[in-house]
């Protein structure tokens, strides 16, 4: 947050909620970093960059965001299905935990890296249209429903 108050013509940060904290200390943060309106889930495609952060486990914006032709800046410690299929560096950038090199990604994919970040934008929409379509998200559901019957199946 600190980051993102100093540098406020690289980054348009903001909290959109306090949660599992105590009342008293929810309310300092707000107070002290504020909350801005919430913002449409889409409003993210106007950005050429974006940053998807885990919570308490895997951030499910992640898909929404390699459709949005930015380049998703991603922070995680969350293994999912899609690692051996969604590449750092070809599909996202990859940022560490603590977020100290976020600034200079920011300004080198800006300027000497435009191309580049052009290429990732691409390679991510790219994939996300041909593997997250909605018919296989249709027929993974069909065999996982396949899977749990067979579960009950009665043998004798």
């Amino acid at each position: 947050m600190l980051k993102a108050r100093n540098n406020t013509d690289l980054f348009d940060v903001g909290m959109t909620a306090y949660i599992q904290c105590d009342w008293d200390v929810c309310q300092a943060m707000e107070q002290a970093f504020g909350r801005p309106p919430r913002a449409d889930k889409n409003s993210s495609f106007g950005y050429k960059f974006v940053m998807d952060m885990d919570g308490n486990g895997y951030s499910g914006r992640f898909y929404r965001l390699l459709q949005s032709n930015s380049v998703v800046f991603k922070q995680t410690l969350v293994e999912q299905w899609h690692d051996d299929r969604v590449f750092p560096w070809v599909h996202y950038v990859p940022v560490t935990i603590g977020m100290d090199e976020i600034e200079d990604l920011v300004k080198f994919f800006s300027v000497r890296g435009a191309r580049q970040a052009e290429e990732i934008a691409a390679e991510s929409t790219s994939w996300a249209r041909a593997a997250l379509r909605p018919i296989d998200m249709t027929i993974y559901e069909y065999r996982l429903l396949l899977e749990y019957a067979s579960l009950f199946e009665k043998t004798t």
